[in-house]
């Protein structure tokens, strides 16, 4: 019997790429096209982490990511020099930060509309339509990564995230 982690890597690899994923009920869905990849990640337990390689020369022009996911306290992008942090505030007002850091410098720049990483998160109900507050049971994120996260073509994506914060 395969694991979660190792089927998401077979599907990934017919996809052109490879994930691993850090727990074993976690898994990561991949629907890729020419230009285009949506990175599905699915997370029971609400923390998880998964690393996702390209097996071709290039990134897609179009990296998103959806998570399916109660909240959204803390979601980071490692891709290369530089993360992209997002966090979604779960109690009203909902609030979307995005931070940005690069290699060997410690402090997080927040990203402000305007910079070449800023991107939208959207919230979306289980239908796909824009949702207000949390996404709900089978909705999602969405976040399409910045094409300047990317520009320095890394070969692989760390991605982290926390639903809620546990005491």
């Amino acid at each position: 019997m395969l694991s979660a982690g190792l089927i998401a890597v077979l599907l990934g690899a017919e996809a052109g790429f490879e994930v691993a994923v850090q727990r074993v009920e976690d898994r990561v869905d991949i629907r890729a096209g020419a230009e285009r990849v949506v990175l599905t990640l699915v997370s029971p337990r609400g923390i998880g982490a998964a690393t996702v390689r390209r097996r071709g020369a290039r990134w897609p022009k179009t990296v998103t990511l959806r998570l399916q996911l109660r909240g959204l306290e803390w979601l980071t992008v490692a891709a290369g020099k530089v993360t992209l942090g997002v966090s979604v505030s779960s109690s009203a007002p909902e609030a979307v930060r995005l931070f940005s850091s690069e290699t060997g410098k410690p402090q997080k720049e927040t990203v402000e509309r305007g910079s070449c990483y800023w991107t939208q998160v959207r919230v979306l109900d289980p239908n796909g339509k824009p949702a207000s507050g949390l996404p709900g049971a089978g909705g999602w994120f969405e976040v399409q990564l910045p094409a300047a996260l990317l520009k320095d073509n890394p070969e692989s994506v760390a991605i982290r995230w926390i639903d809620f914060y546990r005491n």
